[in-house]
């Protein structure tokens, strides 16, 4: 018998949100959702993949694509979902036990700017730039009365780090960290077995050690003014929360991931980095010599200078000789400060 984490859930051994099971077929919500509606349909049998279905598979294939169709009149997203299915660590595949997913809830754009498929976020490219563009919905999360131990083992079998505690009907209540149920462990020079050790965690619950007063966003805050109140408070997550319900939740990696695509990082283009003065007109400047030479600006992003009256603009641009450019500028005045090219 398969001792993988879906063969575990599927025998109820391992804590997910099951929505379906059968003597086939068992649908359950995805622990990190790429979408508001993000479910997965594995066959209870244990299938390492796609590619080693057999012919006599062909009816339990089939079941589970209509398993997914009722599932997606359940959670009412027949307005549009799409059905996955990863084969192989290149596809995305993270777990090998044939599984596929039902996404639905938001436009689902193909390939740029859609989601990763798998089950380790990347970031959406898209939407408003709010909150709810960025966190990820229906997070896991546990009840107070849960052991530390249950707990810890959730966090880092997940591979995540804040832990969101609701009560029975479902209102935040608390929240804990991968550090907080560290910490609560036993400390090693109280000279305890590991059969000690395990008994006292799983006699700690998580309503003790975990913080009561949580900082929560609404999903309609834009997502520079959720990094301020992290910044502001030095934490690393935010719950989020709408019409008392939990709903989300984003992390300080949620914002690296905005900070790196907003300035375009690890995109092969021009870097250019030029000191404009702070007055209206200054930007256009740039960006007309940019267009003038039949450029395209893949990103741009504005900070404060050393000087109050300065802005310094870093630029990542394409399509355009960079010796041409530098002089473009150069002679319409604008300082270039830096420049970089992978």
């Amino acid at each position: 018998m398969s001792d993988c984490i879906f063969c575990r859930i599927i025998r109820r051994e391992a804590p997910a949100r099951i929505i379906y099971q059968d003597d086939e077929v068992t649908a359950f919500h995805d622990a990190r959702p790429q979408a508001p509606v993000h479910v997965l349909i594995v066959p209870n049998r244990h299938i390492v993949g796609i590619a080693q279905a057999e012919p006599g598979d062909a009816l339990l294939l089939g079941k589970m694509m209509l398993v997914a169709r009722q599932l997606a009149e359940d959670l009412k997203v027949t307005d549009g979902y799409r059905l996955v299915v990863n084969s192989g660590p290149l596809s995305g595949q993270s777990v090998f036990h044939l599984h596929l997913h039902l996404l639905g809830g938001r436009p689902l754009r193909w390939p740029r700017g859609s989601w990763y498929i798998g089950h380790w976020y990347i970031g959406y490219q898209g939407g408003n730039m709010l909150v709810r563009d960025r966190m990820t919905p229906n997070p896991i999360t546990v009840t107070p009365d849960v052991s530390v131990k249950d707990a810890l083992d959730l966090i880092r079998r997940n591979r995540f780090r804040h832990l969101p505690v609701v009560d029975g009907s479902g209102k935040l209540v608390g929240i804990t960290t991968e550090k907080d149920l560290v910490y609560a462990s036993p400390k090693p020079e109280m000279s305890l077995s590991n059969f000690e050790i395990q008994y006292l965690l799983s006699r700690m619950t998580v309503g003790q050690v975990m913080h009561r007063d949580v900082i929560t966003v609404s999903p309609d805050l834009p997502i520079e003014e959720a990094a301020q109140v992290m910044i502001r408070h030095r934490i690393g997550c935010l719950p989020v929360v709408e019409n008392d319900r939990l709903v989300g939740i984003i992390s300080d990696t949620d914002i690296f991931r905005v900070f790196v695509e907003g300035l375009g990082g690890g995109h092969r283009s021009l870097r250019i980095t030029v000191v404009i003065p702070e007055k209206v007109g200054s930007l256009a400047r740039v960006v007309d010599r940019i267009a003038a030479l039949g450029g395209n600006i893949h990103s741009l992003g504005t900070f404060w200078g050393k000087r109050p009256e300065d802005r310094v603009i870093a630029i990542r641009v394409e399509r355009v000789d960079r010796e041409a450019l530098l002089e473009a500028l150069r002679q319409e005045g604008i300082q270039v400060q830096h420049v970089w090219e992978p």
